[in-house]
């Protein structure tokens, strides 16, 4: 699922093969989401977002916090902070806010205010290790 042609290059991960979650216009929640599998958000979410897949906000969706995935493609609002290997704006985005990336496509008409910064190849999702720390537990903590 792309906004984009590609004219010489495919994609190195096949983004079809993963299962697809839908937050559709009209719903709204605030917390934060852990996906394995591709994301489109069509309603309206105020939290984190981190997915081993892509992430796609429609022109409708709008969301707040931070978005850490393999791919990222925004054609809504979003404010914040974004972090992936593919990051695309499309003509009908509207983004505030920091984006690390290895690739940053913004077409024409696309809006963006804050800065862009390269991701280096061998950084890895700061969002993964912040997930880490918080749902790690100790069993002696647990009653029996």
């Amino acid at each position: 699922m792309a906004i984009f042609t590609r004219n010489d290059k495919v994609a190195d991960t096949d983004y079809s093969t993963k299962e697809l979650t839908k937050v559709s216009q009209g719903t709204s929640f605030t917390g934060d989401v852990v996906s394995e599998c591709n994301l489109v958000i069509d309603g309206e979410i105020n939290g984190n977002i981190l997915s081993r897949a892509s992430v796609t906000i429609g022109p409708k969706g709008k969301v707040e916090g931070k978005i850490a995935a393999s791919k990222i493609v925004i054609s809504g609002f979003f404010k914040g902070e974004l972090e992936g290997d593919t990051v695309e704006l499309s003509s009908t985005s509207n983004v505030i806010g920091d984006i690390v990336s290895d690739k940053l496509v913004i077409e024409d008409g696309g809006n963006f205010e804050g800065y862009s910064k390269k991701k280096k190849s061998n950084e890895y999702l700061s969002m993964k290790e912040d997930e880490e720390k918080t749902n790690s537990y100790d069993d002696s903590d647990v009653d029996e």
